[in-house]
């Protein structure tokens, strides 16, 4: 991607979210009402708004356009996993887990 590239990322299910991340122990820090920060190591990625009421968006290292990967990686698994099987369970599917990492079986109970 050019470095003139600008990408943003609007999050919606924030408590979702930081209970993915806290699943992973990824320590999740509330530096303000706009601003909750994700914590591994040494790394770490900013969720926030500007102001109440309003989505929250992903926001890298302070201009620098990086996501560390030890965090966003994992996070971004584990929070996928868990709102596909909220909506997989809604229609009417159970979900148990597959032979491979990761891996999902979704069965019809129709």
């Amino acid at each position: 991607m050019p470095c003139y590239s600008n990408t943003k990322t609007v999050l919606i299910h924030l408590a979702e979210m930081l209970k993915s991340a806290k699943t992973l122990g990824i320590s999740v820090k509330e530096i303000n009402e706009n601003l909750i920060r994700l914590e591994k190591g040494r790394e770490y990625i900013n969720l926030q708004r500007s102001a109440v009421g309003e989505k929250w968006e992903l926001v890298p290292y302070s201009g620098s356009g990086y996501f560390p990967r030890d965090i966003l990686e994992p996070l971004g698994m584990t929070y996928a996993q868990t709102m596909l099987k909220k909506f997989a369970a809604k229609k009417g599917y159970t979900v148990t887990p597959g032979k491979q990492p990761g891996e999902l079986i979704f069965t019809s109970l129709k």
